[in-house]
């Protein structure tokens, strides 16, 4: 009897953890349970990377390192034939989501360089190529890459986007249905791109606030004019307050940042901790402090970002419903194309003599003259 008592208790004692064992990896910190929250409350603006290592998008930090080492063994140029050319989209998806400075961008906006944030919402020239699909969306915030717009010329183009868009529908050249179709199709693409939902919801929602505001003030003559007034107020007033918001919130995180960071070079210097299956010893305090510090960087450019869209955010606004109103209020109009229906007897000499003459397409033409640009 006493034998068996001896052999449960050492069968026991076997399956405590020893000293070094607990040890060996620091408990998950606050900080830590902080981030991944942001990942689980927030759905994924792309999960391209995610699907890349096959891992959830509210996956943590030790599970895409898991994922990656996995991939690196099942992809090894020894194994498989085109393996170098998969071990590098794996090891770039890798590089992005290990870090949270370069992980919480995309996870919320699609980023994987923090450097386009500023041609896709400022239009500003762009180091690198553009795709088709960035190029288009660009234009659609009325914005051309490479060229330098004023306010005016960018009404005007986005003005002349809008009537293209439309004119297959106004010719009776496709019907409703197929031009839904077609721009729903065009949308599921480009909302995929960085920062490319929070972009088409913001066209989206200016368009549709200027047929409303058309519409009612037809409807309700001098009430619909007040009403599109007030509402238009309330709206701006809104999106500055909120422009404002994440604006003092930077502000504050900022100081913070600074006063750690001076509080910081007075003292200890801080030490990077890489963490190794053989390390036998840590310092938990200086693993828990470098994982604070790498989270407030993640989070101050997240807000930065956050700042710039909510200001541009004012200007796309402004932007598009200034535009409709060019169209809507018949400053601008449909010029017959070949496909019309009506005037099928003319020239392109004769209808180039009536662009050029009809003063109301002439700024319109002097734009598309001076930035070469072509709808």
């Amino acid at each position: 009897m006493m034998n068996r008592i001896w052999i449960l208790c050492v069968l026991f004692c076997s399956l405590l953890p020893s000293e070094a064992t607990a040890k060996k990896l620091p408990e998950a910190s606050s900080t830590l349970l902080r981030m991944h929250r942001l990942y689980q409350q927030q759905p994924p603006h792309d999960r391209t990377l995610y699907d890349t290592l096959d891992v959830a998008p509210n996956a943590t930090s030790a599970q895409i390192t898991r994922s990656y080492r996995k991939m690196s063994r099942r992809y090894h140029p020894d194994k498989v034939s085109d393996g170098e050319e998969k071990l590098q989209v794996v090891r770039k998806a890798y590089d992005i989501l290990k870090e949270d400075a370069t992980r919480l961008p995309y996870h919320q906006y699609g980023l994987t360089e923090i450097s386009d944030v500023a041609f896709l919402l400022t239009g500003a020239r762009s180091p690198k190529t553009l795709s088709a699909n960035q190029e288009q969306l660009l234009r659609l915030t009325g914005y051309v890459s490479g060229q330098s717009l004023s306010y005016e010329d960018r009404i005007l183009f986005l003005a002349a986007n809008l009537l293209e868009r439309i004119r297959p529908l106004v010719e009776d050249t496709i019907s409703p249905s197929d031009l839904t179709d077609s721009i729903a199709q065009e949308c599921v693409v480009l909302k995929k791109l960085p920062l490319g939902a929070q972009i088409l919801r913001c066209i989206g929602r200016a368009y549709r606030r200027a047929g409303q505001q058309v519409l009612r003030q037809e409807r309700f003559k001098l009430a619909g004019e007040v009403t599109n007034t007030l509402q238009k107020y309330k709206h701006m007033t809104k999106h500055i307050l909120e422009a404002a918001a994440v604006g003092g919130k930077l502000i504050v995180t900022e100081k913070i940042n600074t006063r750690k960071s001076i509080s910081g070079a007075e003292g200890a210097p801080r030490i990077e901790y890489h963490f190794h299956e053989e390390d036998e010893e840590f310092d938990d305090n200086a693993v828990k402090e470098v994982e604070k510090d790498k989270a407030s960087k993640a989070e101050l450019e997240s807000l930065q970002i956050e700042a710039l869209w909510k200001i541009s955010k004012i200007h796309l606004d402004r932007a598009i419903n200034d535009a409709c109103k060019q169209v809507l209020e018949g400053k601008y109009f449909f010029f017959p194309s070949d496909l019309s229906s009506y005037r099928k007897d003319w020239t392109k000499a004769e209808m180039a003599r009536y662009l050029r003459e009809d003063k109301q397409s002439k700024p319109l033409l002097d734009v598309l003259g001076r930035h070469r640009l072509s709808f």
